[in-house]
């Protein structure tokens, strides 16, 4: 009775959470010792000695090779990419705060599925924060925020799920013998074949081991049942119906709001249409979208006019028939976006520049 009662739910406890916390500290933390694989493009002269200062090797590559770094972070076999200007160093001392004008960027590209990515990350944007108050705020870091975590979206969920996995083992653990054990022993009374048990030749002591052997068992067949219907459904899990903004597949990213407004005929307004990012720029004519830009030209050459009415007329196609707001003080641009009314899209061509911006269909 006092081991049952007393000693067993706190060794139980102690095992299970020390099981726990040593996985979850492997999972979340890295080793002392841990030295970040680092490529970088176009590193200046201080860059480089205030990484080796800090004890962080990294590797310098040419602007060619940038995507293909960028994908050896995505799929975890480096660390990190951090992309700096051209002539970092004088265009730091050249920078001029009162100016109002973007101080030089460095890009730092990450990937917060890995463990060691994001830690990486941390480090570097730590260091080179403190190395940027030092000089009074002449260079940004990942200015905009957006498109620096080359994580994958099913690589998230599935460390999401592995960080919870620990916690539903131990649910499933528990439910499994909660239903039986009260019937191996209350119920065994009530039905009489408890006093059968209790006149066998056998020790008290062991009668209770045998108990809670055969519950472990139990639990234990229970867990692992659940948990192989866990892995085999998630395939589907990660792939169902996505609902968040940030996926550019979700059937839900708004919250029906759009919806909404169309069955009620509420007029939606696009603000900044032609932006990418808080103040990156726009993506008309950006190095980052060469797809679309080249899918932009075509169109605009086939209907005889520019990218931007090309971009503008895409708006305009949209069922939802949206207000654009040009937000514009050229009046050339602002004639081209006019221009855009007297154009009509097919749906082929609405959809391929929807692709070639780099979103899927849900």
């Amino acid at each position: 009775m006092c081991l049952t009662t007393l000693l067993l739910p706190g060794l139980m406890i102690y095992i299970l959470y020390s099981f726990m916390g040593d996985a979850l500290g492997s999972q979340l933390n890295v080793t002392e010792d841990f030295q970040p694989a680092i490529r970088a493009v176009e590193i200046s002269d201080s860059m480089r000695e205030l990484f080796a200062q800090a004890g962080m090797e990294t590797e310098e590559i040419g602007a060619d090779e940038q995507a293909d770094a960028m994908n050896a972070v995505q799929q975890e076999e480096i660390d990190l990419l951090i992309v700096f200007p051209q002539d970092f160093d004088a265009a730091v001392r050249a920078y001029d705060v009162s100016a109002g004008e973007a101080a030089p960027n460095i890009e730092i590209y990450y990937n917060s599925a890995s463990t060691d990515s994001s830690a990486a990350f941390e480090q570097v944007q730590g260091m080179l924060n403190q190395y940027e108050s030092a000089l009074s705020n002449c260079f940004d870091i990942n200015r905009g925020q957006e498109g620096y975590d080359l994580a994958d979206d099913r690589d998230l969920a599935g460390m999401t799920m592995a960080s919870m996995m620990p916690l539903l083992i131990l649910i499933f653990l528990f439910s499994g013998c909660m239903a039986v054990a009260p019937e191996s022993i209350a119920g065994e009374k009530e039905r009489g074949t408890i006093a059968t048990i209790l006149v066998t030749p056998i020790r008290r002591s062991e009668l209770a081991l045998g108990k809670i052997f055969s519950l472990s068992i139990i639990a234990l067949l229970s867990g692992l049942s659940s948990t192989v219907g866990i892995l085999l459904s998630m395939p589907k899990l990660m792939g169902g119906m996505e609902v968040n903004m940030t996926t550019a597949g979700a059937i839900d990213r708004d919250d029906s709001i759009l919806d909404f407004c169309r069955l009620n005929d509420i007029t939606i307004q696009t603000w900044s249409p032609f932006q990418y990012g808080f103040f990156e720029g726009v993506f008309i004519g950006s190095d980052k979208y060469p797809e679309l830009n080249h899918c932009l030209e075509e169109i605009a050459d086939k209907y005889r006019t520019t990218p931007t009415t090309i971009a503008a007329a895409w708006i305009l196609r949209h069922p939802a028939h949206m207000q654009l707001i040009a937000g514009t003080t050229k009046p050339s641009r602002f004639r081209e976006i006019c221009a855009a009314c007297d154009i009509t899209l097919t749906r082929e061509e609405w959809y391929r520049l929807y692709l070639a911006a780099g979103h899927i269909l849900p």
